[in-house]
């Protein structure tokens, strides 16, 4: 396993923790950068009962998980321009029609949406991003702009 791969994460008392392949590590505010507790010192993350088996994604799951993300955030903004969801957008876009132009660019932008997750998903899983939840995601993602 890395030394410095990230494992999880926790806070508690308004300090933010990192578990990595080498120790635990606390989030310096002051300094903007983790510090690695010694090994004496860990008893106070032991009392979180953090077992790292039932922290640790694999790979397969991290990917799963963004790519589970990418697809409801892309079926989402189809939804709002009221199509049932991205696949049906695709639909449109291969012969003259009133939604061609539309369901065009929806296309490009999907396109590029999974391109730019390739380039997130080894960040996160090397733990050089942290990606939580969707908002989190969608916000390192392009976002949809009309006529683009």
């Amino acid at each position: 396993m890395d030394r410095l791969k990230k494992i999880g994460s926790f806070e508690t008392d308004g300090i933010k923790y990192d578990v990595r392949g080498d120790g635990l590590y606390f989030l310096d505010t002051d300094a903007k950068k983790y510090i690695k507790i010694p090994e004496g010192d860990i008893t106070d993350a032991q009392a979180f009962n953090m077992s790292l088996a039932e922290t640790q994604n694999t790979t397969e799951e991290v990917v799963t998980q963004l790519s589970k993300w990418t697809a409801e955030l892309l079926d989402e903004q189809a939804q709002l321009l009221k199509y049932d969801d991205i696949k049906s957008v695709r639909t449109y876009t291969g012969y003259p029609n009133i939604y061609q132009k539309e369901c065009v660019e929806l296309a490009k932008w999907s396109s590029n949406m999974w391109y730019v997750l390739s380039k997130v998903e080894p960040k996160v899983i090397d733990g050089s991003l942290t990606v939580t939840n969707k908002a989190e995601l969608k916000a390192q993602l392009p976002k949809y702009v009309p006529g683009e």
